[in-house]
């Protein structure tokens, strides 16, 4: 049995991309492709249109209680992932006054 050229991912109740063991995943990888069980559709997306276009089946056969336009802009977000540096800049060490320790 052939692995399949392109990633094949799932949607959730929520629109939430999974992997075809449920799990959540970090990223979506164009092409690819993007099953919805709820709307009974499976598409091979190569672009923003595709998913825009599957997406807003599975909105219209679940509850629609997601975003659309959150979900597309999540999955085709180009930007490199964040470091450990540019997602720590803002924050301030904190530390515990020793004298709050005793007793």
């Amino acid at each position: 049995m052939s692995r399949p050229k392109h990633p094949m991912y799932h949607l959730g109740k929520l629109g939430q991309f999974m992997s075809g063991a449920g799990a959540d995943v970090d990223y979506v990888r164009l092409p690819c492709v993007v099953v919805s069980r709820e709307a009974g559709i499976r598409t091979n997306c190569k672009d923003a249109d595709d998913l825009w276009t599957i997406l807003t089946a599975h909105w219209e056969a679940t509850e629609r209680r997601w975003s659309v336009s959150d979900v597309l802009e999540w999955a085709t977000d180009q930007s490199p992932p964040m470091t450990v540096n540019e997602v720590t800049a803002n924050l301030r060490r904190v530390s515990v006054d020793p004298d709050w320790l005793r007793y």
